[in-house]
């Protein structure tokens, strides 16, 4: 069975190479923290959302592009249970859990 599970390139660290993303850790810490807020907004309104954040060791383990990566690790753990922080495997699973007849519609039609 395949499960696609969405990847963002706007809170994404790729975004440093752009010639019009992010060039100082700041602006990726800021972006994902307006990103978290309005979703936040939009659970509490009845419409819970996902946000991927993507991070590769060889854009994000620069010495100044890992502030972010530090910054953002601590961000998210200062909302507490408000954001729940999954595993990718731990995201599917919940998936098929809580929508098992659309689950078992991929997986015969992926047979």
């Amino acid at each position: 069975p395949l499960l696609v599970v969405p990847y963002a390139f706007d809170t994404n660290d790729m975004k440093f190479f752009h010639p019009n993303g992010f060039v100082r850790a700041d602006e990726m810490v800021g972006y994902v923290q307006d990103a978290i807020e309005v979703l936040l907004a939009e659970g509490a309104a009845g419409r819970p959302k996902l946000l991927n954040i993507g991070f590769h060791l060889r854009i994000i383990g620069r010495p100044a592009r890992f502030a972010a990566f530090r910054r953002i690790l601590q961000l998210l753990d200062s909302y507490g249970d408000q954001i729940w922080v999954p595993r990718r495997i731990d995201l599917a699973t919940f998936w098929a859990e809580q929508f098992p007849a659309q689950a078992r519609l991929i997986m015969e039609e992926s047979a």
